[in-house]
């Protein structure tokens, strides 16, 4: 996982932005005796590590593998969340905005479960636009990782068109590749 801080020179904006696989924020995923153990609940995950993005000072998280049943948007406590539901149980990428950002939210589409896509704009700034993605591994049929890059692609050309002036961030697990 990765943090790095954005910065848009010809307006100012500075943003701390991460990335992370949380290998999974679905209740489901955990034996019940281990969240007892551990003190942690599928809602106390979540809000752990929104605690800690927002400890860290992060403006925008990009996460993946959060497993969330259907694409929605939920609001935590120091965060917006912007969720491409998973598939059978796998993937899910989300977007996570500070709320204290006062982000006002253009757009929001889950593109498919490995990829999400935001559009905001910060008050007197530029649009940014923002992407969340995880890439088929090694492994995976070529098939199925050509066609990830090529929906990647399409997403990536359908914000720079309709946004060209946004700054763009995108947050992927990229499976070594």
């Amino acid at each position: 996982d990765e943090s790095v801080s954005q910065h848009d020179s010809s307006t100012g904006c500075v943003l701390q932005v991460a990335t992370a696989n949380v290998c999974t924020l679905n209740v489901s995923k955990y034996d019940h005796s281990v969240i007892s153990a551990e003190g942690l609940n599928a809602l106390g995950r979540a809000q752990l590590l929104e605690n800690q993005f927002a400890e860290h000072g992060l403006d925008v998280v990009c996460i993946q593998e959060g497993r969330a049943a259907d694409d929605q948007v939920r609001a935590g406590a120091a965060y917006d969340m912007y969720i491409a539901g998973a598939l059978d149980g796998s993937y899910g990428s989300q977007i996570w905005i500070k709320k204290s950002m006062h982000a006002v939210v253009l757009m929001a589409s889950a593109i498919s479960p490995r990829i999400m896509t935001v559009a905001i704009r910060l008050r007197d700034h530029e649009p940014i636009t923002i992407i969340s993605a995880h890439a088929p591994c090694l492994l995976s049929p070529p098939a199925a990782r050509g066609a990830f890059w090529c929906e990647l692609a399409r997403a990536t050309t359908t914000l720079r068109t309709r946004w060209p002036s946004a700054v763009m961030i995108v947050g992927i697990d990229a499976n070594a590749r």
